[in-house]
């Protein structure tokens, strides 16, 4: 099953541009911060993709279509797209009790899951 496009759509429309590039960043003056790199890594459950996680600011994206009168909203420390909706429920439960991405990841790794960076370009 594909990726919804509307999810494809949120990400880079809330990072600026693809992932894995610099994201510039735009103060509240006008001015131009210097581009960051965007580091990402995927999730999986076996062979199976179930997540694909960004350290930016951002979505949460489900695999259920969002109802019509959603609204996006960025999460503190990290975005992500969710790809298998068997699995959605824990990952949010091991979101719930996190701070910050790294410990996140250490989360999902000590659950058993495979954490594997993204390369980028």
């Amino acid at each position: 099953m594909g990726k919804p496009v509307w999810s494809m759509v949120v990400i880079a429309t809330a990072l600026g541009q693809p992932i894995g590039c610099g994201a510039r960043r735009t103060a509240s003056d006008g001015s131009t911060k210097t581009p960051v790199a965007v580091h990402g890594w995927q999730i999986y459950d076996g062979e199976t993709l179930i997540l694909e996680v960004w350290d930016t600011p951002g979505p949460l994206m489900s695999t259920a279509a969002p109802p019509p009168d959603f609204q996006v909203s960025d999460h503190p420390f990290f975005s992500a797209t969710a790809h298998s909706a068997d699995h959605e429920s824990r990952l949010r439960e091991l979101l719930k009790n996190s701070t910050s991405v790294t410990e996140y990841l250490d989360r999902l790794r000590t659950a058993g899951f495979t954490v594997r960076p993204i390369k980028g370009p």
